[in-house]
């Protein structure tokens, strides 16, 4: 009897043995298939990448799909930004071979919506064949060249704090420039001139409310009379102010402190879909600061650009890319 059960215990040993034994196999496997299964997505390319996938490299290119086992070889001053599963990303800057499932290490996960959501818009314009395609206006010129041309905060911008700085580009032997801010009735709160390109205002002192818009424009004081165009904006509610501000922190904690391209083309793309085009604009331009000579990255900006109605700075910063500046029409 005793020896009966000391055989059917060891029996019941060995099969809870073989069974997690299986299950082991079984999760390894799952696990095996899900890095496998994970999607690899180059978002930009710049100098001499090539990928390699079944022993043989070619010319890497913006928008291409990687499988778990493809490679990647970066050349000197190079640059490869990969997305995977959609939700993370990593840049690859130095020389050398990587493997698309050794990336995991050095990735950070984006388990936020929010985070993802304004990644998938960095993606989707990134790997669009379309892009570039939108901005018919490059070749204007404001106001004939004979006024300064503003530049931040641009047209409707929604502006979280109430001290701003106004600035415009300097033009060639022009002195002195007249700055002016009105409220939407034209009846002017302010007005300084100034030998900078800048002026810092506390809103709040000058009577700016938040929800009500107001306009700036600026002039060459020797030809006061030709302003620039009107600027339009506006100073965000307290409510709307701690809304972003919640964002603002969940996607910074998301992103990471890391210098990133990327993590500032999500917080640009994060700004504009809030209206606050004057931080969209320094998170591009610290994108493209980051990462100078990625095409797909200019082109974004000078899109956004485009679409607030400056074309002679987006076309600027084209070519400062090497790109040349689309034609009327964007062909």
């Amino acid at each position: 009897m005793l020896m009966s059960l000391f055989i059917a215990d060891r029996r019941r040993r060995q099969r809870l043995a073989l069974l997690v034994t299986a299950l082991l196999a079984l999760g390894l496997a799952l696990a095996a298939r899900a890095q496998t299964g994970a999607s690899y997505l180059l978002l930009a390319v710049s100098g001499d990448v090539q990928l390699g996938a079944s022993g043989q490299w070619r010319r890497a290119s913006t928008g291409m799909r990687l499988g778990a086992n493809d490679q990647l070889k970066l050349g000197d001053r190079s640059y490869a930004a990969v997305v995977v599963g959609g939700a993370r990303t990593v840049e690859l800057k130095n020389p050398g071979i990587v493997t698309m499932s050794q990336l995991s290490a050095s990735m950070r996960a984006a388990s936020s919506s929010v985070t993802s959501k304004y990644l998938d818009y960095v993606v989707n314009r990134s790997t669009s064949n379309r892009l570039g395609n939108n901005m018919s206006n490059l070749g204007a010129v404001e106001r004939s060249g004979m006024s300064p041309m503003p530049l931040s905060p641009p047209k409707n911008s929604a502006l979280a704090e109430a001290s701003t700085s106004f600035s415009w580009r300097s033009m060639t032997g022009v002195k002195s420039y007249v700055f002016t801010l009105s409220d939407d009735e034209g009846n002017e709160l302010y007005k300084t001139t100034t030998a900078d390109t800048s002026v810092t205002l506390d809103l709040a002192q000058v009577g700016v409310k938040p929800g009500v818009e107001y306009a700036w424009k600026v002039a060459n004081a020797r030809m006061a009379g030709m302003p620039s165009d009107e600027i339009v904006f506006n100073l965000m509610p307290e409510a709307k102010r701690t809304e972003v501000s919640r964002s603002v922190s969940e996607l910074q904690a998301e992103l990471g402190a890391d210098e990133s391209a990327v993590s500032a083309l999500t917080m640009a793309m994060f700004y504009a879909d809030q209206g606050m085009n004057d931080k969209a604009m320094r998170e591009y331009e610290r994108a493209i600061a980051i990462a100078p000579t990625v095409r797909e990255y200019r082109l974004m900006y000078a899109e956004f650009l485009s679409s607030l109605g400056m074309g002679s700075y987006a076309a600027s910063i084209l070519r400062a890319g090497g790109i040349t500046p689309p034609t009327k029409g964007g062909k």
